[in-house]
């Protein structure tokens, strides 16, 4: 699906196509993408109460459009009749994804390496437990260069070597790498020669942390206490940079992490009959 405002403010006039008209939002099927992946999967099945699973995806996402309309022109073309020049990254590409996972249940208790004739009431304190992990490597989502002014809908003019600093929130993006379209009369003359989605923001890695207690009541009715941590480390998520208008003199400052990222603890208890 493709969104678009039939009714975009024109480079070099300054005016609106059809002046006596307010925005005029279409939607149609005109898009294309593609999805191209390589996939890798590691299966170690249980073996000694030991189970590893791995999966590494490196992928690209190219499309010519993503998402509903915005006033931010992160999802508006810059000249809705020139379509071509949004080709480039999806805004839900993700370059690559590493992902493993552990799962090894302790080897003591009834029917264990150690402590495999203890009574029941012993059981129930060292038998039963087992340790969870996951650990995630991925890579950040793509962002364009915007430059406020009129029409509002255009990016900056590309004019060097885009370069990132990883780690660096206040000037995450080199901005020397951009400036704003030529102009006249404070109207742009053309689109931005910034293609879209040319920036790629920050990956984060990731380690989630489970113990759990698997314990009987009866015969029928079992019992599991867990308590489960995720983002352990608390390690910083960082989102895209918040400022992306080259204009604005501040572009490439990051203020934000992603949504529900630090690190947050949860303890369940819960029964299966």
């Amino acid at each position: 699906m493709r969104n678009y405002n039939a009714n975009q403010t024109l480079f070099a006039s300054g005016a609106d196509r059809f002046p006596n008209l307010g925005s005029v939002n279409i939607q149609d099927t005109s898009g294309k993408s593609d999805y191209h992946a390589l996939q890798l999967e590691y299966q170690h099945r249980l073996s000694h109460g030991l189970t590893v699973t791995g999966a590494y995806t490196w992928s690209k996402t190219l499309d010519d459009g993503f998402g509903n309309l915005d006033a931010g022109g992160g999802n508006v073309p810059q000249l809705y009749t020139a379509y071509a020049l949004e080709r480039g990254l999806s805004n839900q590409d993700v370059d690559y994804v590493l992902s493993a996972s552990v799962l090894y249940e302790l080897p003591f208790g009834r029917g264990k390496r150690w402590g495999g004739d203890v009574s029941r009431w012993v059981d129930y304190a060292i038998g039963g437990w087992q340790l969870n992990g996951i650990y995630t490597l991925q890579g950040g989502t793509p962002f364009s260069i915007t430059a406020s002014g009129n029409p509002s809908t255009a990016r900056a003019d590309l004019i060097g070597k885009v370069n990132v600093h990883p780690g660096n929130i206040a000037n995450y993006v080199d901005g020397s790498a951009f400036a704003a379209p030529a102009s006249a009369g404070g109207i742009y003359l053309a689109p931005g020669t910034a293609g879209r989605d040319i920036v790629r923001g920050p990956g984060f890695s990731n380690i989630d942390f489970a113990l759990f207690k698997n314990f009987p009541v009866t015969e029928r009715i079992k019992g599991q206490f867990r308590v489960q941590t995720y983002n352990l480390t608390n390690t910083p998520h960082f989102g895209n940079p918040s400022d992306t208008n080259i204009n604005d003199h501040q572009i490439g400052r990051i203020n934000s992490v992603l949504t529900n990222s630090w690190r947050q603890l949860e303890l369940a208890l819960r029964f299966t009959f």
